[in-house]
């Protein structure tokens, strides 16, 4: 399927990959990962990335963050290229611009929640107490005042995921990336988190990617991005529902329509393009 980005898109805010390629080598083998993957997310939208198991989801995630290498294409993440660049320059781009959630969270369980918070900003410098203050102000605005004290292993899960959101937060950054942030959690706890992470990056004004398998998960973010075989299989677009809507009761259900050449000129929050095969 190609899909067509809209022409007036300004490719120098959001994300915009193009041709982005990634391959492994296994025993002489060469497994491609991500097939010239070309895509547009605009800046503050909030993009669940779903599929199969092998699919490259996550693997488009992660090359898209900077985590992992691509074999050939660009990503420019609010008008800087990534690809080509040092690792050295990468890391401190992912602790500046970035925010990570994951399935497990990878909290330090050695470390209270405030310190685990703080991390990112003790890590740029920030003194260790300014730091902490600033924790517990992320904290706090994620409903976990005074959780700062204890250490992770004392919270619920949902709360861990709570503590990891905040850390996530806790750098303004541009781009919050969750790979299966609600994996290990049960269905109601998913959904207090994920009313959590849209709600937290909609006011902060960063934009969403989420990696899930749990169509539940899906329904809480604009847009959901199917994939298949290293390809961009098909877009689905949610715009109805208002921002001040309560998602607590009315997650992202509204009736949602496919996206193809024809409806990708609409004016939506998100556009994406598969590159045409060259003759």
């Amino acid at each position: 399927m190609n899909l067509n980005v809209n022409q007036e898109s300004n490719y120098n805010t959001g994300i915009y990959l193009r041709g982005l390629t990634k391959h492994y080598q296994r025993e002489g083998v060469i497994v491609p990962a991500l097939n010239e993957v070309t895509l547009h997310i605009a800046r503050s939208s909030q993009v669940a990335i779903m599929g199969p198991s092998g699919c490259g989801k996550t693997t488009l995630l992660h090359t898209t963050a900077g985590i992992l290498t691509p074999t050939a294409g660009s990503i420019r993440i609010e008008g800087q290229e990534l690809a080509g660049m040092k690792e050295t320059d990468l890391s401190t781009l992912r602790l500046r611009r970035f925010g990570f959630v994951f399935q497990d969270g990878q909290l330090l369980p050695e470390l209270t929640n405030a310190e685990n918070v703080a991390l990112p900003l003790m890590l740029l410098g920030v003194p260790k107490k300014q730091a902490l203050q600033k924790a517990d102000t992320q904290l706090a605005s994620l409903g976990l005042a005074g959780s700062g004290k204890y250490l992770p292993g004392q919270l619920s899960g949902g709360q861990a995921q709570r503590v990891a959101i905040a850390r996530a937060l806790v750098t303004n950054p541009q781009v919050v990336f969750a790979d299966e942030p609600t994996g290990s959690l049960d269905q109601a706890t998913s959904a207090e988190v994920m009313q959590v992470l849209t709600q937290a990056t909609a006011q902060t004004g960063a934009t969403l990617v989420v990696v899930t398998h749990d169509k539940g998960v899906a329904s809480w973010l604009q847009h959901t991005i199917h994939m298949c075989d290293g390809k961009i299989e098909s877009v689905v677009s949610r715009t109805s529902m208002a921002p001040s809507e309560n998602k607590s009761t009315h997650p992202n259900t509204s009736a949602a329509t496919p996206a193809t050449a024809s409806t990708a000129n609409y004016a939506t929050p998100y556009e994406t393009a598969e590159k045409a095969e060259e003759n």
